[in-house]
């Protein structure tokens, strides 16, 4: 009987959107994190971006503003990933559009997108 090899199976999303050089999981991975943002989403339940060009979409990410990867130190790192002024609660087509925009622009800081950005981002 053949044998199904679940390495090349892959889902169907996005390519990751954080950084590759960056090592974020001992970031993502604490309670903190994990307290903040089940708190932010609750606080924040309608996609930012989306809201900004009229249209209402529940949010399931939260967006760093100012990418903490690029922080000069650690503790940098670790106050703009725990600022709530740092935050954005998005939905996932406009997380991806934002951090495809930074990744296009090589920019560091992304919390906008053009109405053009927005409605290829929502296939409009």
């Amino acid at each position: 009987m053949p044998t199904l090899n679940k390495n090349i199976i892959k889902p169907n999303r996005p390519k990751n959107i954080c950084s590759t050089a960056f090592n974020s999981s001992k970031y993502y991975n604490s309670m903190a994190w994990i307290r903040l943002r089940k708190t932010y989403l609750i606080e924040h339940p309608i996609c930012e971006s989306c809201l900004q060009h009229c249209h209402i979409e529940p949010a399931t990410d939260i967006h760093h503003k100012h990418a903490f990867s690029k922080a000069a130190n650690e503790d940098e790192a670790w106050d703009l990933f725990l600022s709530q002024n740092n935050l954005m609660s998005l939905c996932e087509c406009c997380h991806y559009a934002i951090h495809k925009k930074m990744d296009i622009y090589n920019m560091d800081t992304c919390s906008s997108l053009t109405e053009k950005e927005y409605d290829e981002a929502h296939n409009r």
